[in-house]
């Protein structure tokens, strides 16, 4: 399972920083708005996350020693693959 999420706030964004953009795409990040909790339970079953924003990266640094997080701007981008 591949999880991609973000702050609801970011959805249908772009944010952008030098050569780095990103379009917070509601095809991509859009769908189910879930609780803290569901979202840990989901990261916890996935093999590959994709998540952007304070909220959502916040929460997996819960879950997730995470190493490396590329902000764009003030935004955090954060990809995780299990091994």
């Amino acid at each position: 399972m591949i999880l991609a999420a973000c702050d609801s706030s970011l959805l249908g964004k772009t944010i952008s920083e030098g050569d780095l953009e990103i379009t917070v795409n509601e095809r991509f990040y859009g769908g189910e708005e879930v609780s803290e909790e569901k979202f840990l339970e989901l990261l916890k079953e996935c093999f590959s996350a994709n998540l952007i924003g304070e909220e959502t990266v916040n929460a997996a640094r819960k879950v997730y020693k995470l190493q490396r997080v590329l902000y764009i701007g003030d935004i955090p981008h954060a990809i995780i693959f299990k091994m």
